[in-house]
């Protein structure tokens, strides 16, 4: 894939964050069990998506570098403390007991928001300091999620367009 313009992993991964965060807010917007269920569907959708991106594309770029193990060690571990709340919330309905429900997204939003703030404060720029190609790592990124979505390759660039790879499926 051939990247046409100067986006780079860093403003794609910045993009997927406030997606992911919209979604949040999405769900405090919504009134009813089904909506709230559809918005949880669509976050751990994005979330899985999101996380293989970093293990598959990111953190083995860092890795090869050699920078930042301790930095990989603790973003794999948010990872997979997402995965494990994503995972209690598939089990869980929203009409069985809103409250819960509602108690167990706010724990994820807060995993996330860590995440997120982890990965903006230290990884990307990790990433950045470490001399990978932002632009090349980007059309990683994007190969890569359009594997795990099945959508046709994209630039970059049109990566960060509402009609591709990076809107969730609701919006499509």
């Amino acid at each position: 894939m051939k990247n046409d313009s100067d986006a780079s992993a860093q403003s794609l991964l910045l993009h997927e964050h406030k997606k992911i965060s919209g979604l949040f807010k999405e769900y405090g917007q919504a009134s009813d069990p089904k909506s709230k269920e559809d918005v949880v569907q669509n976050l751990s959708m994005e979330l899985h998506i999101h996380m293989m991106l970093e293990e598959q594309v990111l953190f083995p770029a860092l890795e090869k570098e050699g920078r930042g193990k301790k930095l990989l060690a603790e973003a794999q571990n948010e990872n997979n403390e997402i995965k494990c709340v994503l995972d209690q919330l598939q089990r869980m309905m929203a009409d069985q007991d809103n409250k819960e429900y509602d108690k167990k997204v706010g724990e994820l939003e807060k995993c996330v928001d860590r995440h997120i703030s982890q990965s903006e404060k230290k990884l990307l720029l990790k990433a950045e300091n470490a001399g990978l190609d932002m632009e090349e790592l980007a059309n990683d990124i994007c190969k890569k999620k359009d594997n795990l979505t099945g959508t046709a390759a994209v630039t970059s660039q049109e990566a960060l367009e509402p009609r591709h790879c990076y809107q969730p499926e609701h919006q499509r």
